[in-house]
C-alpha cells in the first residue's frame, strides 16, 4: 500500500512559485509523483499527488508542519489529503 498525499494549493502567480512548492515537498521527505498547474490573470493553483518515501513510519503531521511554515511565508493557501493507493497484482 502506497502512503500519498493529494495537495491543492493556490496564490498569487510569480516567478519561482513552483521551486518553492516542491522544495516544500522535499523537506517534508516526499517526492512529487504528479501534478497539473494554471495561470489565470494573476492567480496561480496547483493539483499534485506526492509520496511518502522515507522508510519509516508516515509522516502527514510533518508534511503538514512543513507546509504551514513554508506556506504562510509564500501566502499559500491549501487544501491536503491523505490517500492510500492499493495495487492489486
Amino acid at each position: 500500500m502506497e502512503k500519498k498525499i493529494l495537495m491543492t494549493a493556490f496564490c498569487k502567480d510569480r516567478p519561482g512559485i513552483v521551486a518553492d512548492i516542491t522544495e516544500i515537498i522535499f523537506q517534508a521527505g516526499c517526492n512529487l509523483e504528479d501534478s497539473t498547474m494554471t495561470s489565470m490573470l494573476d492567480e496561480f493553483a496547483i493539483i499534485l499527488f506526492s509520496e511518502d518515501v522515507s522508510p519509516s513510519v508516515f509522516h502527514f503531521q510533518h508534511f503538514v508542519l512543513c507546509l504551514i511554515q513554508h506556506g504562510n511565508r509564500l501566502h499559500l493557501n491549501h487544501v491536503l489529503r491523505q490517500c492510500q493507493t492499493l495495487y492489486y497484482q
